[in-house]
C-alpha cells in the first residue's frame, strides 16, 4: 500500500522506498518461516528470499535515483524485477508441487 501510495503521490519516491523495504523485510520473514517448515517444498523459501532481495534492489535503486544518479537506479529496479519474476514462478512451482502431492500420513 506504501508503494502505491508513493506512485500516485508526486513527491512520493520516499513512500515507495519505504514500501520496497517494507516487502523485502516480510519476504524475509516468509523466508525464515518456510525454511524451518518441515513440510515445505525447498522451492518455496528461495523464491521468498529473492523476492525479498528484489524489493531491496528496487529500494536501493530509489534511493539511487532520488540522488540523481537515475541510470543506476533504474537498472538496480530491472534487475530487480527480474529477480522477483524469478522468485515467484518459484514459488509457484512449490504450491503445484503440494497440490500434486500426497498428503504423508501421521
Amino acid at each position: 500500500m506504501t508503494v502505491i501510495a508513493g506512485l500516485l503521490n508526486k513527491e512520493g519516491n520516499r513512500l515507495e522506498i519505504t514500501g520496497n523495504w517494507l516487502q523485502s523485510l516480510g519476504g524475509l520473514i516468509s523466508f525464515s518461516d518456510d525454511w524451518g517448515d518441515k513440510h515445505s517444498s525447498a522451492l518455496n523459501p528461495i523464491g521468498n528470499l529473492l523476492r525479498a532481495i528484489d524489493n531491496a534492489l528496487q529500494a536501493i535503486g530509489g534511493i539511487y535515483e532520488e540522488r540523481g544518479n537515475k541510470t543506476e537506479g533504474q537498472s538496480l529496479g530491472i534487475v530487480g524485477s527480474w529477480v522477483q519474476a524469478i522468485g515467484s514462478i518459484l514459488c509457484f512451482l512449490s504450491q503445484l508441487e503440494k497440490r500434486t502431492t500426497p498428503l504423508e500420513k501421521g
